[in-house]
């Protein structure tokens, strides 16, 4: 599942709720790999693109003529995205690194945009998390329907 936190400056929000949770996750069960990305209004989908594959080495090998990727044997992977509404708008009000999220929630994976040959690359046994704050960007209604949301009051 997952899980989306909004809430005013200074509610606690990534250091307390986000990042506890999660580290306890991992440790009480060591079955998870967590990985935390900061979004600034200058991230780019090449950026996110490049950290998560980072994250994610692990061929899985083939299934249904797609490469598939996913976290070591027995693990589940858990991407925590602090600021997650900061990337700045395009030319037609896309924030393409939400947009390459929403794509992995829609199928699973991405078209390996470094490539040559522009693959589908599906990923498995990953769920996404996040933290964001009110005036900034507003995420499109595609996207926010795959989460389930918070808002910490403060």
């Amino acid at each position: 599942m997952s899980m989306v936190v909004s809430g005013g400056t200074g509610t606690g929000k990534t250091r307390v709720v986000m990042t506890e949770l999660l580290n306890t996750c991992n440790n009480a069960d060591n079955n998870k790999s967590f990985v935390p990305i900061a979004f600034s209004a200058q991230t780019s989908v090449f950026d996110l693109q490049n950290q998560l594959e980072g994250f994610i080495p692990q061929r899985l090998g083939k299934v249904n003529s797609f490469t598939t990727f996913g976290p070591a044997e027995g693990k589940q992977g858990i991407v925590f995205i602090d600021d997650i509404n900061l990337p700045q708008k395009e030319k037609y009000n896309a924030q393409s690194p939400l947009e390459l999220i929403r794509q992995w929630m829609d199928y699973q994976g991405w078209f390996n945009l470094l490539s040559d040959d522009k693959e589908f690359q599906k990923y498995d046994k990953i769920s996404f998390s996040g933290t964001f704050g009110p005036l900034r960007n507003v995420m499109t209604p595609r996207l926010v329907r795959h989460f389930c949301q918070i808002y910490l009051n403060a």
